[in-house]
């Protein structure tokens, strides 16, 4: 029930992290113990009023008989950690014989006043909800008072590996999910009762079958296949297994994120028609087998995805990127017309469902890290749906307040691999529990930028080359940040964000600071570098409608048929990777001639490169492994150096000094599938 975030006086205070922070620049976290963190958040969450002793004791220590000298040794503790005087204080007063109350400004909080919980037996387990008075909002984008509502959901499945997608039968007693079975070889769909373990496998064989959904009269099961090659097919199997059936084809897309209508009527799912396009909802007639666009955005950003049926058939919703893990909810009606917006929060959203009485439960960053909430279609204001454990992701509702989700945890490194020996082992550089990625190395190679969540949402933070000393930089507290790159005198950073949700660029002294804005506009800014001699930025943009590389500098695009990530070579060639194109090209800005860069066709994603000494060293996809390749610019070939356990999303960085690589590691990357019961 913590929020993610929220400021005490000159404190940051991070609840998920047990940790406090002073604002004053330089100052390092500070640990708190697990019980007196819970103490503060009560607190907080009345800031100005009493709290009794009672209501501390009955709200953290719930169910357990503790003596008063837990609560006195949690309030001390807390007293020391935030440098606070019990005669004279600043933060926490003591009302005697009575309790405490919190005296310093509060920002930014969202946190439950304690009541106690009712325990109901559902389905074997003890499911606990409380209702709790509103509060303040925290990161909110639409500024609105905000409810949260305590959940305590129990495990519906504990497989090895990931278990994604779920989608509840009709009747709410089977869950058909995604898995890739104990060996981690293939996705295929299951079905498991949810009063039971036993589980059926309905498709076996080497595709890829995603997106379950089940007929609205709960005998057959829907999905997508997407094989290695060839174009996504539609089909269906009994519940209970047996023969598949083609109903045709979803095109272009590798996760259609499948939903059947209630009135059976249509299957729903994303696609687009070509590489450069961004996807589309269409609908699937079953009775005609009739293809059918419903709503498709404009430009080149991700596009529409997620979408999801009202109860009475009439709406479709669905999620609208506007840049990269940047979205918004919309709705359209099933026959079509002007979509309708429904949030405005511009963070990452990851599924949405229905509620049997027409609200919408979705996963969204509005707040900070992903999280569950309830969003009403007309009045009343958003309520957080707060469980501890992972990241959720996918919610599905059921027909009895039902709720399902994946329940998801991850954790990526930036590794360094020694390219002088090619059996080497890569060592981990910053290591944290959280996602680190994106490395850039300075021009001196003395000092690492890089993306990491360990604060509890993406920030850009600096250490050392050995990954010590890490501080973070920005404070954004929500949006995405990305693509960190350094000025050539070593002395700031530049990098996108998205606070107000298309990406914009920034730069930012490596002392810290407020960032500054670079090139503003409403359009999508990505990628940014600077030249050689630090004159101008080189960024990758649509503000033209089709993705090029600018200049900072000109306040033009510098490529004319497509660009998304550009670098200049130490000859000022120009090397770029396009938003719907294969592989890397150069621009030769005197004469204005742009090739294709032979041999790199494999790249797997648009920042898996870099320069080295001879040419371009590069991350791609052979045989259905991560690659390290390089081109070699003397010869103009590509040679493959050695497999690589990289994710191609995390970036790419070449340390000269030590004759190393820098890239990103997945660590752990593992969901359950969880189930709750909204009240």
């Amino acid at each position: 029930m913590s929020p993610q975030a929220f400021l005490l006086g000159e404190w940051r205070v991070e609840p998920s992290l047990n940790q406090i922070t002073r604002l004053a620049r330089g100052s390092a976290p500070q640990r708190i113990t697990p019980k007196a963190m819970e103490v503060l958040v009560v607190l907080t969450a009345r800031v100005g009023e009493l709290v009794t002793r009672e209501e501390l004791l009955a709200s953290v220590w719930s169910g357990v008989h503790v003596q008063e000298e837990v609560l006195t040794r949690a309030i001390a503790d807390l007293r020391k950690a935030l440098d606070d005087d019990r005669k004279d204080p600043r933060y926490i007063e003591t009302i005697p014989k009575r309790g405490y109350r919190v005296v310093a400004r509060v920002q930014g909080v969202s946190c439950a006043r304690p009541v106690r919980r009712s325990l109901s037996l559902w389905g074997g387990a003890v499911i606990a909800a409380a209702a709790v008075a509103s509060v303040l909002a925290w990161g909110s984008r639409d500024g609105d008072l905000e409810q949260a509502l305590a959940l305590e959901g129990r495990p519906l499945t504990t497989l090895p590996g990931r278990e994604i997608q779920p989608a509840l039968s009709p009747d709410g007693t089977r869950v058909a999910f995604v898995w890739q079975g104990a060996s981690g070889d293939n996705w295929d769909v299951y079905v498991k009762p949810l009063a039971g373990e036993s589980l059926t496998r309905l498709t076996q064989g080497p595709d890829v079958d995603l997106s379950p959904s089940w007929s609205p009269d709960g005998k057959r099961i829907a999905f997508a296949r997407y094989p290695a090659m060839g174009e996504c097919r539609i089909l269906e199997v009994d519940a209970l297994g047996g023969t598949e059936r083609d109903l045709g084809s979803c095109g272009k897309s590798q996760n259609p994120d499948l939903v059947w209508s209630p009135d059976g009527r249509f299957l729903a799912f994303s696609d687009r028609e070509s590489d450069s396009e961004s996807f589309g909802i269409y609908l699937l007639a079953l009775e005609s087998g009739e293809k059918r666009k419903l709503v498709s955005p404009e430009g080149q950003h991700w596009g529409d995805k997620d979408p999801a049926f009202s109860p009475d058939s009439r709406w479709v919703a669905f999620t609208r990127s506007v840049s990269m893990n940047t979205q918004d909810v919309y709705r359209i009606e099933v026959d079509g017309g002007e979509p309708e917006r429904l949030t405005f929060d511009g963070r990452e959203v990851r599924g949405a469902a229905f509620t049997t009485d027409g609200k919408l439960v979705v996963s969204s960053a509005r707040s900070g890290a992903l999280g569950l909430w309830s969003l009403p279609l007309g009045e009343g204001r958003p309520v957080r749906l707060v469980f501890a454990g992972g990241t959720p992701r996918a919610p599905e509702v059921g027909s009895r307040g039902e709720l399902l989700f994946e329940e998801r945890w991850r954790d990526s490194d930036i590794e360094a691999l020694g390219l002088g020996a090619p059996d080497a082992s890569p060592e981990p550089v910053p290591v944290s529990t959280h996602e680190d990625r994106e490395p850039a190395l300075s021009p001196d190679s003395s000092r690492i930028a890089f993306v990491s969540s360990r604060s509890g949402t993406p920030e850009i933070w600096v250490s050392d080359a050995s990954g010590g000393n890490a501080r973070r930089l920005t404070s954004f507290g929500g949006p995405q940040v990305g693509a960190p790159s350094w000025s050539p005198d070593g002395r700031s950073i530049v990098f996108d964000a998205r606070p107000a949700g298309h990406a914009d660029l920034f730069l930012i002294s490596i002392d810290g600071g407020t960032p500054t804005p670079i090139a503003p506009s409403p359009s999508n800014e990505v990628a940014p570098v600077f030249s050689p001699e630090g004159s101008e930025v080189l960024f990758g943009s649509d503000r033209s409608g089709k993705w090029q590389i600018w200049s900072s500098e000109k306040n033009e695009p510098l490529t004319s048929d497509g660009g998304y990530v550009g670098r200049f070579s130490r000859d000022r060639t120009l090397y770029f990777s396009k938003f719907d194109s294969p592989g890397l090209h150069r621009l030769d800005l005197k004469s204005g001639v742009e090739s294709k860069v032979e041999g790199t066709e494999l790249l797997a994603d648009g920042l898996a490169w870099t320069f080295d000494e001879s040419g371009l060293l590069f991350l791609g996809f052979e045989a259905m492994e991560v690659r390290l390749l390089r081109w070699d610019a003397s010869s103009n070939a590509t040679s493959s150096l050695r497999t690589v356990d990289a994710d191609p999303t995390g970036g790419l960085a070449h340390d000269p000094a030590r004759k190393r690589l820098l890239f990103t590691r997945i660590v752990r990357s593992e969901s359950d599938l969880v189930i709750a019961r909204l009240p």
